[in-house]
């Protein structure tokens, strides 16, 4: 009879896992190949959701693979995006040495979910014998309520998304690596068969962005024009919110710190600020490297730190290794604060544990320290050196100099806070823009003390310490030399300014007299006791929001009419690019005026331009600063009416330029040159802008 039974329950679940792997196989194929993107063309906000959420899945997979944890929903998300990424990564790079094309990557990363998916299926059927039912109630969704607040606004904030600087470069790499018909490492702006520059050997940015584009037919100008940003947002407050978890904040200050996170860098977002990259930059791969993948990448640090296993240390090492090939400062830094951490917590006991992850540590940045060692032309020149930052534009904004010495730090001006309306109050507003260095000052003292015992006291200790050594020029100018002085004020980027507050809240309440006499003591509120330091919360709470509304009001957010106008203006530029694509089948130059020249190489990949971001004098590596200067001029000297038709028309033949892209209102600056050559041009208007074809240079 039991043996019977056995086989019953046998063949029942042989049928459940059947037909899980019919439903798993079709919902996933049907995600790959259906077309949902047309199905949802008229909201591009639910096209980016289900391409991230597409995106996501495999990392997850994996992720839930080796932890074994299905518990922690938020924690599968975070680090599965940031698994994510260093899959697509690694298929990418792949198709780049193999010269392979993108849709190989595409394809591959549909194959290696599926796999993932189905592994991750077998193993909980095997050890669980049943199939995971989702384990949330009502009550624990609903205690998120805070937390999704501080998300709304957040969103809100993120949406005011202008594409400008390091954008157009990874727009171009986007769009280059998703159309071309072989992946490779060449030169994406110019028409030439140099190799790139070196800090696009190893990246994960253009290949995710690029995916997330294809999969869901959105151009990338759209994609990173405010839509993407605050799905990043999001999962940066997970983040944020599962680090002090782990550090062991309860849910409520748990969500309090992320409140707090927000509030600083709101209140720290003028420009070159620490809560400015988050706010404006997201998706660039910097950003998205110290608000997203650090946190997961610290929090995986110290799954290690609290119980050493196969899947702790492999969780931790696949995350900084993803970190790693998604900004190699910004993982340096990472690993910096974890080896920080490392050294604060060691005893005798855990020395073998501790040595261990700093060696770790240490060994996922080796792909990168690799490619910086390798003698090359493309290898950027970094300033160091006071006789290299002289001679770098705008590097007085971003550090101080000791006169006479070679010592340099980030510009302590950053850190100056920007209080909503404080010059209505009958105090200096010096005191408001930096009474709040208090804070980090109060938490040291008060942190100190326990700091080889407690994890959080650890991380807290240590990102500080990476943000002083980054700031004084004593020091600054010693890592400055090896990750050059431009990174120094990025440090504070990896400041925990809300966990520290939380912890130091924490720890004035658990180790000092009044916090002890706060906590035993309660109030009446309708009839209801409540504990005082409940109340305090809820003040903490009150004028977190109250400060993050003032900055959205102060700053006119969210400004829907400007996210309109910027998203017609990148569809406008769009259709520029697919009218060349259907013109021409091999690479062109093509010209265009200040404001749209750097847009070229992102519209399709068959565009190229003789001049491009004349302000970044590092790059192209591979032209001489005469020749950049001269190719600058030319480009100027197009759309002069200063210049004759003819050697205009000259300039264009030396350049073999097959298109002009302008705005409308300025057709009138080459009105003369169409006149004088009527048969050559031919004008097409497209909303704003007009797209000149040559033709006849010969």
């Amino acid at each position: 009879m039991t043996q019977l039974f056995e086989k019953k329950k046998k063949l029942t679940l042989f049928g459940n896992s059947t037909i899980w792997i019919l439903v798993v196989t079709f919902g996933w194929l049907f995600m790959w190949i259906a077309p949902w993107y047309v199905w949802l063309e008229t909201n591009l906000w639910l096209r980016v959701g289900f391409a991230l959420l597409i995106f996501i899945i495999p990392g997850s997979s994996l992720y839930l693979l080796i932890s074994r944890e299905s518990s922690n929903k938020i924690r599968s998300l975070t680090s599965g995006f940031v698994f994510s990424h260093l899959l697509i990564a690694l298929l990418g790079t792949t198709g780049r040495i193999f010269q392979i094309p993108f849709t190989y990557v595409r394809n591959s990363y549909m194959v290696l979910g599926l796999i993932l998916i189905f592994a991750n299926f077998f193993t909980k059927t095997q050890k669980n014998n049943n199939i995971d039912k989702p384990g949330l109630s009502i009550s624990h969704v609903l205690s998120y309520w805070p937390l999704l607040i501080i998300t709304i606004l957040t969103i809100l904030m993120t949406i005011q998304r202008v594409i400008s600087s390091d954008d157009l470069a990874y727009l171009a790499h986007l769009t280059n690596w998703q159309q071309m018909p072989n992946l490779n490492f060449s030169d994406v702006y110019f028409d030439t068969n140099k190799i790139e520059s070196a800090r696009f050997w190893i990246v994960s940015t253009p290949f995710s962005q690029a995916f997330l584009s294809d999969i869901g037919n959105i151009p990338g100008l759209l994609l990173l024009s405010g839509y993407y940003e605050p799905f990043l947002a999001l999962i940066s407050l997970l983040c944020f919110y599962d680090l002090a978890k782990n550090l062991g904040a309860s849910h409520p200050y748990a969500m309090m710190s992320v409140a707090l996170q927000v509030t600083f860098m709101a209140l720290l977002s003028d420009y070159l600020h620490p809560g400015a990259p988050f706010f404006h930059q997201l998706s660039t791969d910097k950003v998205t490297a110290a608000f997203i993948f650090t946190p997961v990448f610290v929090s995986n640090a110290f799954l290690v730190l609290k119980k050493m296993t196969r899947s702790s240390l492999t969780t931790f090492s696949l995350s900084g290794l993803s970190l790693t090939f998604m900004h190699p400062i910004i993982a340096a830094f990472a690993a910096f604060i974890v080896c920080v951490i490392s050294t604060f917590g060691i005893n005798r006991d855990n020395f073998k544990k501790n040595i261990l992850l700093i060696v770790l540590a240490l060994i996922i940045l080796t792909p990168q320290i690799g490619v910086r060692l390798i003698k090359h032309e493309a290898q950027p020149t970094i300033p160091t050196n006071i006789n290299n930052l002289e001679q770098s534009q705008g590097i007085d904004s971003l550090i101080t100099r000791m006169d006479g010495t070679p010592f340099y730090g980030f510009n302590f001006n950053i850190l100056e806070m920007h209080i909503p309306y404080a010059d209505r109050f009958p105090i200096p507003s010096q005191f408001f823009s930096w009474v709040w260095i208090l804070i980090p000052i109060l938490a040291i003292i008060a942190l100190i003390k326990n700091v080889r015992k407690r994890n959080s006291n650890q991380y807290i200790l240590a990102a500080t310490f990476l943000v002083v050594l980054a700031g004084i020029p004593f020091t600054g100018w010693i890592l400055g030399y090896f990750v050059s002085a431009w990174m120094l004020e990025r440090t504070t980027w990896l400041y925990p300014f809300g966990i520290s507050t939380v912890f130091l809240l924490l720890a004035l309440q658990n180790n000092t007299a009044l916090g002890k006499r706060l906590k035993s003591r309660s109030v009446s509120i309708y009839k209801i006791q409540v504990n005082l330091t409940s109340v305090l919360d809820v003040f903490v709470w009150f004028v977190s929001i109250l400060l993050i509304l003032l900055v959205m009001r102060v700053q006119g957010l969210p400004n829907v009419t400007r996210l309109q106008i910027s998203t017609s203006r990148y569809q406008e530029m769009t259709r520029i690019g697919q009218q060349i694509d259907q013109s021409v089948q091999q690479p062109v130059n093509i010209v265009g005026t200040d404001e749209l020249n750097d847009f070229i190489p992102a519209l399709t990949w068959k565009a190229k331009v003789i001049s491009y971001r004349p302000e970044d004098l590092t790059y192209p590596y591979f032209y001489s600063e005469e020749e950049k200067a001269i190719r600058w001029a030319d480009r100027q000297a197009i759309f002069s009416k200063e210049i004759s038709p003819n050697e205009r028309m000259e300039i264009i033949q030396k350049y073999n330029v097959r298109y002009l892209v302008l705005e409308s209102y300025r057709l009138g600056k080459i009105r003369d040159l169409i006149s004088a050559y009527p048969m050559s041009f031919k004008t097409f208007s497209i909303g704003r802008y007009n797209l000149i074809e040559i033709n006849d240079l010969d």
